[in-house]
């Protein structure tokens, strides 16, 4: 009769030698089993299991083999000469079926956990086992692609939680990470397992559901799979996601754009600004429609940051960026007179006529963001930075009272736009705003949009015809949408300790320091916008900064 240890030394010798060698059996215990086995430990028994030189070269010297170096693993050359390359876009997902599928072949038991991101995929692991998987994840590596351990968010704040990326040669793919989750066993009650990263849940029974991880611990997969989806969670377990994660809704985002170098986009401006002149220049400033390819590199955060979005709009007055591939899928141009109301007032060169109507874009998601295009995404996010699970918006005023006092011409017009309103807010409501939103990224609802309309109609008829800023403006997006729709109940605020948002202005050296400084942080920033600066505007350490930070092109750029 057999052993235990025996059996699995039968069964999978890799594993047994590997596992129970490296792990828990003494040098004595080693020789005995070999010797009632009678298996020889070959060579082909360790490919695959680690590129660590020392531990192959230890486990073949116990087995008796003289280490051969064209039997061992190699990683691909990589020239410490060349700059490394941070790729946050290229889709490399498949990997993730070799990768599982390695782990299931050479490893115990593990289990895929839904983090909610699209490019995050966390494992759990039995703790016990957590040293042992590390190791094989250093042994992968198909079509020149390996497994390198990276710093994130998750990882840092979790001590035992490791993050992993791919990388290929001199390239970097933060475009999929890998997070490795240890569970421990409880010593005391059996069958229940304790998650570390959540200091308030001390254990799970096997009967209930941990809502992050959507499966009752402590089973686990093993075996052999062809593909991951056929292993999904929700299917293993016969239940859906928790209506706290279920994000079950379409995302677009929308840009407004110009380009005011346009020799015909500036012949139109100039014949309708000398005629309608008054007030704060700002309102007609050259400054306010210059662009040096941000737009660019607002996009590639999208692609880099914002995987969950359907698909990107750009609103503009009958121009396409020279750099964009217009025939891409996920990509679509809309002109003016796509969404105006009234296309006899066109042309318009007032952002807030163009933001009354963006709503009314042929095909838009109910759900969107909307964006200009000097506002960056600066790490990974997900629907949820936006949206809470039930679809309500998410508004992010600034931490100050600032919006107070009576219209002044003097003053440019968005200030004067946020004060206008105040006043319908509170005649209609009896309540209004005393902050500006952030300058990031809009969270908004068409319905709620439509809502407006129907209780200001008059007003927003007059801002669709506003060939530029004024005095008399309201700011239907970027102010008054997030007052209206918090005092109606559509939308929640978050607290300002959860986002962290940069203004910075172009033109102001120690703001491009703090651009430069954070261009090679993943984390520490949720969004960053740049205003224009003006013709001080610090351009090439702009650029330089933007791609550091966005270095890979899009799949919608030539």
């Amino acid at each position: 009769m057999l052993s235990k240890k025996a059996k699995k030394l039968l069964r999978n010798p890799k594993l047994f030698f590997f596992d129970y060698l490296k792990h828990r059996l003494s040098d004595d215990e080693i020789k005995k089993s070999l010797k009632r086995s009678n298996l020889q430990f070959s060579v082909a028994n360790i490919n695959g299991i680690s590129n660590d030189t020392s531990t192959k070269q230890s486990l073949l010297k116990r087995s008796g083999q003289k280490p051969k170096k064209d039997n061992l693993i190699k990683l691909p050359v990589i020239n410490s000469q060349e700059s490394l390359v941070v790729d946050r876009i290229t889709d490399i997902s498949y990997l993730i079926n070799e990768i599982f599928s390695y782990l299931l072949q050479h490893t115990c038991f593990v289990q895929i956990v839904n983090t909610g991101n699209d490019h995050v995929f966390r494992i759990a692991v039995k703790s016990n086992d957590l040293d042992y998987v590390l190791n094989v994840m250093k042994g992968f590596t198909v079509n020149d692609y390996f497994i390198e351990e990276v710093i994130t968010r998750e990882a840092s704040n979790n001590s035992l939680m490791r993050s992993f990326c791919f990388r290929k040669y001199n390239t970097i793919f933060k475009s999929l990470i890998i997070e490795i989750d240890p569970w421990h066993l409880s010593e005391k009650y059996s069958r229940i397992y304790t998650h570390n990263y959540n200091p308030f849940c001390t254990h799970i029974n096997h009967k209930y559901m941990n809502k992050t991880v959507f499966a009752s611990h402590p089973y686990f997969l093993q075996g052999r799979i062809n593909d991951i989806n056929d292993y999904a969670l929700t299917s293993l377990i016969k239940i859906p996601p928790s209506i706290y994660d279920n994000f079950d809704f379409d995302v677009d985002v929308v840009f407004t754009w110009v380009d005011g170098q346009d020799p015909e986009w500036l012949e139109k401006k100039e014949k309708f600004s000398a005629k309608l002149y008054s007030g704060n220049r700002d309102n007609y400033s050259a400054a306010r429609y210059e662009q040096i390819d941000e737009l660019k590199y607002a996009m590639r955060s999208i692609a880099a940051y914002f995987k969950s979005f359907r698909k990107i709009y750009i609103v503009t007055d009958k121009q396409i960026p020279w750099w964009l591939d217009i025939s891409h899928p996920k990509v679509e141009i809309v002109d003016h007179m796509e969404i105006f109301p009234n296309v006899d007032i066109l042309p318009v060169f007032n952002s807030h006529a163009i933001e009354a109507n963006l709503h009314r874009i042929k095909g838009l998601s109910k759900k969107f963001i909307y964006m200009n295009d000097d506002v960056f995404i600066w790490k990974p996010i997900n629907k949820s930075k936006f949206y809470a699970s039930n679809g309500i918006s998410i508004s992010r005023f600034e931490n100050i009272s600032n919006v107070h006092g009576e219209v002044d011409i003097t003053q440019p017009a968005w200030s004067s736009a946020a004060l206008n309103g105040n006043d319908l807010l509170e005649n209609k409501f009896g309540m209004k705003s005393y902050s500006y939103h952030l300058h990031c990224p809009h969270a908004l609802d068409r319905d709620v949009i439509y809502k407006m309309w129907n209780d200001f109609p008059n007003e927003h008829l007059n801002i669709s015809t506003s060939k530029f800023r004024s005095h008399k403006d309201i700011s239907p997006l970027s102010f008054f949408y997030h007052a209206y729709s918090f005092i109606n109940s559509f939308s929640i605020k978050e607290a300002p300790s959860l986002c962290k948002s940069y203004t910075l202005n172009s033109a102001n050296n120690e703001h491009i320091k703090t651009l430069e400084t954070i261009a090679k942080d993943d984390y520490s920033v949720d969004f960053v916008c740049l205003n224009d600066g003006g013709e001080n505007r610090l351009t090439d350490r702009v650029l330089n900064a933007l791609s550091t930070k966005f270095p890979v092109k899009a799949d919608w750029e030539y």
